[in-house]
This record gives C-alpha cells, sequence and structure tokens, in this order.
C-alpha cells in the first residue's frame, strides 16, 4: 500500500500537482522546442556533482530533475508543458556544453529529462515536443 501511495504522490507531483504551475499572468516561456532523456542514472550524478560543487540547492518540492541549454539556467525551477499537461517543478541541474551547441540546435532540443523521469511520464524512444514554463523572468532557484 505505502508502494502504491508513493508512486501516486511521485505521479501527481510529476504532472504539476508537487507545486501549482504559476498563475497564467506570471507565467513566461523562456523556449520551445524537443526534449529528450538521459542515459540510466546519469542525471542523479549531474545532480551530486553540481550539489557538492555549489552551483544548485536541493527542491524538495521538484518533481525531478532536467538539464537546459543555457548553464545560466543552472538550480532554477520550470515547468515543462507536453501535449497540454504540465510538468513540473524540475531543477534545472545541468546544461549544454558548448561544443555540442550546434547539434542541439540543429535537432531544435531545449530539454533533457532524466531517464527515470522520461519513463514514468510514459515518453516515446523519440524526442518529443516541450515548452518551458517559468514562475518569473528571473526564475525560481532551489530551496
Amino acid at each position: 500500500m505505502a508502494t502504491v501511495l508513493l508512486a501516486l504522490a511521485l505521479m501527481q507531483a510529476l504532472m504539476g500537482g508537487g507545486s501549482a504551475l504559476p498563475p497564467a499572468s506570471s507565467q513566461h516561456v523562456i523556449a520551445s522546442g524537443m526534449a529528450t532523456r538521459y542515459a540510466p542514472g546519469l542525471m542523479k550524478t549531474v545532480y551530486g556533482n553540481r550539489l557538492a560543487m555549489g552551483h544548485v540547492k536541493p527542491c524538495r518540492e521538484c518533481a525531478g530533475f532536467v538539464a537546459l541549454i543555457d548553464c545560466d539556467d543552472l538550480g532554477r525551477k520550470v515547468w515543462l508543458k507536453h501535449d497540454g499537461r504540465v510538468i513540473g517543478p524540475l531543477l534545472a541541474v545541468d546544461c549544454a556544453a558548448r561544443a555540442d551547441l550546434p547539434t542541439i540546435r540543429e535537432r531544435r532540443i531545449v530539454a533533457e529529462f532524466s531517464y527515470e523521469t522520461w519513463h514514468q511520464l510514459g515518453f516515446p524512444e523519440r524526442p518529443v515536443p516541450v515548452t518551458i514554463l517559468v514562475n518569473d523572468i528571473r526564475g525560481d532557484r532551489g530551496d
């Protein structure tokens, strides 16, 4: 029973129930394009490294992790909208390396989910279209 309740709580958070989506008046779209996923376990390792280096702070309300293009977004809480559903908040824990930018832009990638979140959401094994939303133009940071 506890496992079922934990799974329901996680799904509620992933679907935007963990932290209310900001009111429409304070929502800002920072990017639209395609999302992919990291390899299994990689995002958790990146998160641990970013915590150790002081690049991000823990986010208790965040439903998972995401990588965005701009390194200025590290530590930012974002929501991703896909197919009419809003997912988040998610903590931005990684960003694109300069050497990867040409390929990322060519493929129109704006975000990468953790493998675990990607599969819990039931996404297919191909990029999916997303819109990235933030609370305000400065963006929320971890707790």
